[in-house]
């Protein structure tokens, strides 16, 4: 699982290293795709694999299935990590959701996300003032189960 934040830097050429906790997670490979907030998701081979099987279920007749599976597919990619921990982001990648010298990587569970620094902190301010904790959200069930 990702959890936590690390600030770090894209070089020149579009590499990011890569948090050293995550790795293992990513030995398979790393997919990157564009993100639902101004970033970008990664996730390793397996989880990509779930939320595919999940993106297959929905009826390609319905017009927001088909749209979710290209932004999820279309933008997509398999990237490699280097003997240094680091991966290339393409260029449209970074292009579309802003990323130069700063980003902030963030744990979201069973994938990561990288934003730019100046969107993350935006992001990070809302998250700290929003009604995340009241009564709003309380149809997710969150309860604790045995897996």
């Amino acid at each position: 699982m990702f959890f936590g934040q690390y600030d770090h830097t894209i070089d020149e050429k579009g590499r990011l290293t890569i948090p050293a906790r995550f790795r293992e997670d990513l030995q398979e490979g790393t997919y990157i795709t564009l993100g639902f907030d101004d970033n970008l998701m990664c996730m390793s081979q397996h989880n990509l694999e779930v939320l595919s099987h999940k993106l297959r279920t929905h009826n390609i007749i319905d017009p927001s299935a088909r749209k979710l599976r290209r932004l999820f597919y279309s933008f997509g990619v398999l990237i490699e990590t280097d003997k240094s921990g680091r991966i290339l982001i393409p260029q449209n990648l970074r292009d579309m959701v802003n990323l130069e010298d700063n980003v902030v990587i963030t744990g979201a569970g069973d994938y990561f996300e990288i934003w730019s620094a100046s969107q993350w902190n935006s992001e990070s301010d809302q998250l700290q003032k929003s009604d995340l904790k009241d009564k709003k959200l309380e149809y997710l069930d969150l309860t604790f189960e045995e897996p």
